[in-house]
């Protein structure tokens, strides 16, 4: 081969070259069909247990019926879903939800808890003692939400102050004007005038610089 001229008969080799985009697909499908409800589930939790929409097992419960489905599921269970993914609460009319996600690293298998709890008086046992990591998630729960975590080791505020006034994350939180820690926002005061580029009367708008006759 003279100098200068690329070897155009060169073919790199496994794994090195270009594999075929059906193999691929076909690994990927493999790893991600629905897998259905492991029989102990079934056994244990009857009705409340199916299979969702995304291909994840899932469990509906009443507060009441928590703890105990938790422990079995995190520590009981063999193999138990030893790890918690995430942690979180939602806010319906009709109510609230707590959610857990629970996996087994090992085998990619996710398992999710929703428990139901009332608007009024609404709590839920901490878990800290089956998922360590579940400590600040359940923080984040009684600070926006004002769900109760019975037994959680350090319930104090993770992300506001500790005199803030009402909890954010619920749908029918009022958004403070006045509040010391926040600036006053013309998009929470009047979203027509703000998107019509005013701002209410007697006010400016805090992101435009003040002109020589306001100073």
């Amino acid at each position: 081969m003279s100098a200068g001229k690329p070897n155009t008969s060169f073919r790199p080799k496994p794994p090195y070259g270009r594999q075929p985009v059906r193999e691929l697909t076909i690994s990927v499908t493999a790893k991600t069909l629905p897998q259905p409800v492991p029989e102990d589930l079934t056994e244990r939790f009857g009705e409340a247990v199916s299979l969702a929409t995304d291909g994840t097992w899932e469990i509906r419960l009443p507060a009441e019926a928590a703890r105990e489905a938790l422990e079995y599921l995190g520590r009981d269970r063999q193999p138990a879903f030893d790890y918690l993914l995430d942690l979180c609460g939602v806010d319906y009319p009709e109510g609230f939800e707590v959610v857990y996600h629970l996996s087994r690293p090992a085998t990619a298998e996710v398992v999710r808890v929703r428990v139901q709890l009332p608007r009024r008086g609404a709590k839920v046992q901490t878990v800290t003692d089956v998922w360590a990591g579940a400590g600040w998630p359940e923080r984040e729960l009684m600070e926006m939400f004002g769900i109760a975590v019975e037994g959680n080791p350090d319930p104090g505020h993770l992300l506001l102050p500790e005199d803030w006034k009402g909890f954010p994350l619920r749908k029918d939180y009022q958004y403070p004007q006045d509040h010391p820690y926040l600036r006053r926002d013309p998009m929470h005061e009047d979203p027509g005038a703000f998107v019509a580029g005013k701002t209410p009367a007697g006010q400016t708008n805090p992101d435009e610089e003040p002109t020589p006759e306001a100073q």
